[in-house]
């Protein structure tokens, strides 16, 4: 049977074990995500301070991603390859995005008979529009969005200064 309102199979509820379940993968999945994206802000937060020493950095993400793009422009030496930055920063916006949604959103777990699927959604920021903003997943997505975030963090780790790379511990 099909949904009025979805080509989503509609099925019986889960109990709730079965709900709570489901709802463990999707939070692993949220806490495991964020962590991975915060090895990012971390690498941000550096480059940022190298290129304005004294530089505000308790900003908001996509500020904070503002911030880069202009000190690359004005300090490229705090990078490797600015270019190259630059193209990683916009493969990076999905990642920003889904971000968002995991970090304030609201996570809902439909159990269907033979797959569960995850509702990510926050209130929309426009006032005028009582809407929300909504990604679905399924769970079979989670590791390769996070390994994606990985390898494009991974990216961005290879464009720190050699210099500075090596004084690392």
């Amino acid at each position: 049977m099909v949904n009025a309102h979805s080509t989503f199979p509609s099925a019986p509820v889960q109990p709730a074990p079965a709900r709570k379940a489901s709802l463990g993968a999707a939070e692993r999945f949220t806490g495991r995500f964020l962590n991975t994206f915060a090895e990012f802000e971390f690498w941000m937060v550096e480059r940022l301070k190298n290129a304005v020493p004294g530089v505000k950095v308790g900003k908001p993400v996509g500020q904070r991603l503002e911030d880069l793009r202009a000190a690359l422009k004005h300090h490229p030496e705090i990078v490797r390859v600015p270019n190259e930055v630059d193209k990683l920063l916009d493969r990076l916006q999905p990642y920003v995005q889904l971000r968002s949604l995991l970090a304030h959103g609201r996570l809902t777990a439909l159990c269907g008979a033979d797959e569960t699927i995850y509702l990510f959604e926050t209130p929309t920021p426009l006032l005028d529009d009582p809407g929300k903003v909504r990604i679905v997943l399924r769970s079979g997505e989670f590791e390769t969005l996070r390994r994606g975030l990985w390898e494009l963090i991974e990216a961005f780790k290879q464009q720190t200064p050699e210099a500075e790379a090596r004084s690392s511990p």
